[in-house]
């Protein structure tokens, strides 16, 4: 007698589920699956143009009608309107986009999405030397070490050691380098006029609110300039020497100025081989060598 209960139970319990699937605010949960939102950008940012289309597989939409609805308000409706330009909020400030349809066999579906726009700025700095006097990025170069900072902008709601970042260099995901907290990625940079591209993606912890940026940095040359260095006047650091000069006095000192070699190698070892038409000259340990010029003499000098 208890099994037969429990089996009548069962099928009734069964039967009351079915029930109340057939009610119509199942219909409306289940309905709902089949309509989507689909914006491009997908990410939008603050005060940006976002384009909305509704996307669905279960019925034909260009025979819908459908009304587009922002914080609740209606902002086109008609027959097959199924798309509709609008102009985000700024940041941190969250809109509402909601549209209704009225298919073609009179079934009514909503769908809403929320959208928070959000942004994120990429700052990074290269690994390589530069002279004080050069008050220029320093730029990178083969070998050298990287560092990227993620700096997020979600109006304030959020403290950016508290969300989560996703880093990508050169599309392949650095799942080492991601995760909770995780604002700055460092890499060595490739080989000579390599690019990386790097992407970030942020967003909080229910990935309500996220934003996503991308950077290119290329390698450069290693240069070294010539500046002349008046045994008088001191260095002249705003004018480089170019290939021809004059050498107007009797004495005057060049000296040698590296730009964006890898801070890996200490530059004080650095050697520094100066020629005079193919013949070697001393010069000191920063590379400045001094020339000469005899009373009655002139013609041509190729230094390097």
């Amino acid at each position: 007698m208890g099994k037969k209960r429990n089996i009548k139970l069962a099928k009734g319990i069964i039967l009351f589920v079915v029930a109340l699937l057939s009610l119509p605010i199942f219909n409306a949960l289940a309905l709902d699956k089949s309509l989507d939102i689909e914006l491009s950008p997908k990410l939008p940012g603050p005060n940006q143009e976002v384009t909305a289309k509704v996307r669905s597989y279960s019925f034909d939409v260009d025979r819908a009608y459908i009304t587009w609805l922002i914080d609740g308000r209606v902002q086109k409706e008609g027959r097959g309107e199924k798309e509709l330009i609008f102009k985000t909020p700024s940041v941190g400030r969250e809109l509402d986009i909601s549209v209704e349809v009225l298919t073609s066999d009179n079934r009514r579906i909503r769908k809403s999405k929320a959208i928070t726009p959000a942004e994120v700025d990429l700052l990074w700095e290269a690994g390589t030397y530069k002279p004080f006097f050069y008050k220029g990025k320093a730029l990178a170069s083969s070998g050298t070490l990287i560092k990227v900072v993620a700096v997020p902008n979600f109006g304030g709601k959020y403290n950016p050691s508290h969300l989560i970042y996703n880093w990508r260099l050169n599309s392949l995901r650095m799942d080492d380098y991601s995760g909770y907290g995780r604002n700055t990625f460092s890499f060595f940079s490739a080989g000579l006029y390599d690019t990386a591209h790097i992407e970030v993606e942020v967003f909080n912890y229910d990935k309500k609110i996220s934003a996503r940026s991308s950077l290119n940095i290329e390698n450069i040359e290693p240069k070294v300039l010539f500046y002349k260095n008046d045994p008088l006047g001191g260095p002249i650091y705003n004018h480089t020497v170019g290939k021809v000069f004059r050498l107007n006095k009797k004495e005057l000192s060049l000296f040698a100025a590296p730009f964006f070699f890898s801070l890996k190698d200490n530059l004080l070892n650095l050697k520094f081989d100066w020629k005079i038409n193919e013949e070697e000259k001393k010069a000191d340990k920063f590379g400045i060598i001094d020339l000469e010029v005899s009373e009655g003499k002139h013609g041509e000098s190729d230094i390097s």
